[in-house]
């Protein structure tokens, strides 16, 4: 699992990233070009793929929301392997931790702590405050000394703490892999591959990355793949043409990473952002996407020489999209293509067979597709479908892929995205119309974009005379679909 990791990724069709590892294991793997979360933040998101339910059942919207308080029995994916018999390992962010308790202990038979299990180089000072460089790191004990002379009071979240005072939104240090948590985590997972592989029992073995999360803290080595003149910006960093304010956001994200030479303005709601400002920060996450991937191939060579990769299923899957500043939009947080839209690899070792599916997938789709790979039966409830028969044959799946976000501003209003293969529908309802019955009198803003004409999301065709069929279509399906699945929660 990767926090923020977009389908920025050779195989996937960008050619500017640069991923040997995932390109190589998608020579023998299903991807999934079409895919889409179904809610573009951290813990909700997650909540959807372990558990296979929607966010409108999880009642998973924000990042504090309780898993357990919401839904006590619901069932998630290691879990579901655990009462089958597997033994359940985690490591690293894979769920968040604001959401659930000891990491979700019906889960694991043994999780092993983000901050306090990892394989840290102990040749190298740890990272602080998440960061590795020293001039990063002098600067921000400074702040600290200055701001509580007897040490931060008891807890204090100084990452928190450092957003709008001194968070460096990128940057690097010629320190190896492993003295960073991601590279850590990873060495960790190798070396547990020695112990959950030769048990006899078979495993579920899930490793949470943390970047490509800002801030873009990578070695440098990885800042060196790229040269930040041959850097492309977003060609289209405005609203879409005919479209609602409330489709976007501020990046607040963002803008709390600061430094004295590093800072941002608001235009109209809208982040500005230096062009300077930008290229970093688009070299930055393209930085830390080829340190996920050198990651990724350590543990996928592991796999390898230990034969394990034989018989082992390979997920690789990103918690949401991130928008790099086209719409002036950075980060998350909407139900735009760039939010949605996240990378998802499964490597099937019964068939070694490459295949792209270019049709609509959702996340909620890797857990009964799990099951049909292992032979177990799914659970009657899922709200996904299994992708097997994609992964075989190249068959659709489904029409959409829906994705939702609360309004900008304000929560009591939800957005749903309806994802073809070449349309996107957007509707706001009120929250409090979610679980009964809608119709089109309770839809408040709308947005349709054709990505065959306008993959850039430029102009809201909602309204066009030559779009009124595919509008109504789809506003139709779009409204069915969400009233027959508020029946079920």
């Amino acid at each position: 699992m990767v926090d923020d990791l977009k389908p920025a990724i050779k195989s996937f069709g960008d050619m500017t990233a640069v991923t040997p590892n995932i390109d190589k294991l998608s020579k023998k793997s299903a991807i999934f070009t079409n895919n889409h979360v179904q809610i573009a933040t951290c813990s909700p998101s997650r909540i959807s793929y372990l558990t296979g339910k929607r966010p409108d059942y999880t009642k998973s919207y924000q990042l504090q929301t309780s898993m357990r308080k919401m839904r006590p029995n619901i069932i998630t994916i290691p879990q579901f392997y655990r009462n089958n018999g597997y033994t359940t390992v985690g490591i690293g962010k894979v769920f968040d931790g604001r959401s659930v308790t000891q990491h979700d202990k019906p889960s694991w038979d043994k999780f092993y702590s983000p901050f306090f299990s990892r394989s840290f180089n102990e040749n190298y000072d740890r990272p602080k405050y998440g960061y590795q460089n020293e001039e990063k790191k002098r600067v921000m004990d400074s702040l600290v000394k200055k701001n509580f002379p007897d040490g931060p009071p008891a807890g204090t979240y100084m990452y928190r703490w450092f957003k709008n005072r001194y968070k460096p939104p990128y940057s690097s240090s010629p320190k190896p892999d492993d003295t960073y948590p991601d590279g850590a985590t990873a060495s960790f997972a190798v070396k547990a591959l020695d112990t959950i592989g030769k048990n006899g029992k078979p495993f579920f073995f899930a490793v949470g990355f943390s970047k490509p999360h800002i801030p873009f803290v990578a070695p440098e080595k990885y800042w060196n793949y790229y040269n930040k003149e041959d850097i492309t910006l977003a060609s289209f960093q405005e609203r879409a043409e005919n479209s609602s304010r409330k489709i976007y956001h501020s990046s607040g994200e963002l803008r709390g990473h600061v430094t004295p030479e590093i800072k941002y303005g608001l235009k109209n709601g809208l982040a500005e952002v230096n062009e300077d400002i930008q290229k970093n920060l688009v070299h930055g996450y393209y930085a830390c996407v080829s340190f996920i991937d050198a990651q990724i191939g350590k543990i996928v060579d592991k796999l390898e020489s230990t034969g394990l990769i034989k018989n082992t299923i390979i997920v690789i899957w990103g918690d949401h999209g991130y928008h790099l500043g086209d719409h002036s939009l950075w980060n998350k947080h909407t139900v735009l293509e760039q939010a949605t839209r996240t990378a998802l690899l499964i490597y099937d070792p019964s068939t070694n067979k490459p295949q792209v599916i270019d049709s609509p997938t959702e996340s909620i789709d890797v857990f009964p597709t799990l099951c049909d790979l292992t032979n177990l039966n799914k659970l009657d409830y899922l709200d996904g479908k299994s992708l097997k028969s994609s992964m075989d044959n190249g068959v659709s799946s489904k029409k959409y892929a829906v994705s939702q976000f609360e309004m900008f501003g304000s929560k009591n209003k939800m957005a749903y995205g309806f994802r073809s293969d070449k349309f996107r529908y957007i509707m706001f309802i009120d929250k409090q119309n979610i679980g009964k019955n809608i119709s089109k009198n309770d839809i408040e803003i709308e947005a349709l974009f054709d990505y065959k004409n306008d993959p850039n999301e430029t102009k809201n065709i909602i309204g066009y005379d030559n779009y009124l069929v595919i509008e109504n279509q789809i506003r139709n399906d779009a409204i069915n679909f969400l009233n027959n699945y508020f029946k079920k929660i």
